[in-house]
């Protein structure tokens, strides 16, 4: 993870989150994006990769008291795209909280033959 406060100067890359072995979900580590949380700490979603698997993609999530961690998986939260989704691009979560819905909403990346789709909604927080 790497941070900034001005878009401009950024820290080092520090190691977050480990690759899980070689028959995880998160074998690979794609991106994410991270959130404070309200009842406090952060979370931090982002994508699962594992080349053997199908799917091959899903988008997880960890949490941590402080943005220094430690972080730790939230091995119950992972879900992955319904087969009509392309199982090798469902990834690149963004959530940010909708002040009109009162809810913190994730946009991803999904496609649906060669479409790009808007899957739905999932309760995150």
């Amino acid at each position: 993870m790497t941070q900034t406060n001005d878009a401009v100067a950024w820290k080092a890359p520090a190691l977050t989150l480990p690759v899980g072995d070689t028959s995880a979900p998160d074998a690979w580590l794609g991106s994410g994006s991270g959130i404070a949380a309200p009842s406090g700490g952060y979370r931090l979603f982002y994508t699962g990769h594992n080349p053997a698997a199908n799917p091959k993609e899903i988008v997880m999530q960890a949490r941590a008291a402080s943005l220094n961690g430690p972080w730790a998986k939230v091995a119950s939260f992972g879900f992955a795209g319904t087969p009509q989704y392309d199982a090798m691009d469902f990834r690149d979560p963004f959530v940010f909280w909708n002040a009109e819905a009162h809810a913190y909403w994730m946009i991803l990346a999904s496609r649906q033959g060669a479409k790009a789709v808007m899957p739905g909604t999932v309760p995150l927080i």
